[in-house]
């Protein structure tokens, strides 16, 4: 999924596959540092995508309001509403733990900002990371 090239038409450029695993190493780390983490969505098929809640350290400033929601998805599942169910559950999980959340969309990226809003998340700045991103931000429903 990773190495495919319209997979980053949003995230940068392809990465080699030891990178791609090491970030895979490194997301399943998370969970024993901060509690939180990626999960794999899978289907019929298979891997479709991984879905979590992150602290990437990515040397913004200011930094980030909240711990980061991010979803990816293999192309086959593009528009087929994956997003938007997985996302959901995810959110409904960190609800319980996570009194705030952000996500960081390139704006062009309709279908992302689609599933963002539809969630809640609302546009809070722009930040410059190898591209213009908006950040929207989410506070958690009432428990």
């Amino acid at each position: 999924m990773h190495e495919h090239p319209d997979f980053h038409r949003y995230l940068g450029a392809v990465r080699p596959s030891s990178e791609n695993w090491f970030r895979a190493i490194a997301g399943v780390g998370m969970w024993q540092v901060y509690g939180h983490g990626f999960w794999a969505v899978i289907d019929e098929h298979g891997f479709a995508g991984h879905i979590g809640i992150a602290d990437f350290q990515r040397g913004l400033e200011p930094p980030l309001p909240a711990p980061e929601a991010a979803w990816v998805f293999a192309q086959r599942c593009w528009g087929r509403g994956y997003a938007t169910e997985a996302i959901g559950a995810m959110l409904d999980w960190a609800d319980a733990y996570i009194e705030r959340t952000c996500c960081m969309i390139e704006p062009e990226h309709a279908a992302s900002v689609r599933v963002a809003t539809k969630h809640g998340y609302l546009p809070h700045r722009t930040v410059e990371k190898d591209g213009l991103l908006t950040v929207f931000i989410r506070d958690a429903k009432a428990r």
